[in-house]
């Protein structure tokens, strides 16, 4: 016949709050802790030393309760705002420019392969391009030709 034998247990937590006297030489074990008090009959668990498996140790203390958070000191005084300074002078307008006079019309072109070119200098495409037909794109700075569908860069 197989005896077994249970020590009284419970968390730390549990044995504190409960503080039970346990009889002389009972073990009482913290489930949490893996710590052991032996009873002496007369002592109450928070007044038990742990078992250190080898003379007797010292009683351990209650662990008092924590203290209450201080006070939150008041906020300070904001710091002065310095004023603004005067604004700026705003100088005249400058007078425009002169407007050139308008050039003459450009030659319309054909169809027909080309036999002389010229570059368009420009920051939008030509409308009507021709096959082979050369542009400078000037907002991209790249030159360019039209190949019969688009106008691809060179």
């Amino acid at each position: 016949m197989a005896t077994q034998f249970k020590f009284r247990r419970d968390t730390s937590l549990n044995w504190a709050t409960r503080n039970p006297v346990l009889a002389s030489g009972e073990p009482g074990l913290e489930t949490d802790t893996g710590k052991l008090k032996i009873g002496n009959g007369s002592s109450t668990w928070t007044q038990l030393g742990y078992f250190a498996g080898s003379g007797s140790g010292g009683n351990t203390g209650y662990t008092g309760s924590a203290g209450a958070i201080g006070y939150a000191g008041s906020r300070g005084v904001a710091g002065y705002n310095g004023s603004n300074g005067l604004p700026g002078y705003t100088g005249s307008t400058g007078s425009a420019g002169y407007t050139g006079s308008l050039g003459p019309a450009g030659y319309t072109g054909s169809a027909a392969p080309l036999t002389s070119f010229y570059v368009n200098f420009t920051s939008t495409a030509p409308t009507d391009p021709v096959l082979g037909q050369l542009w400078y794109d000037s907002a991209n700075s790249q030159l360019k030709i039209y190949n019969g569908n688009t106008w691809v860069a060179i």
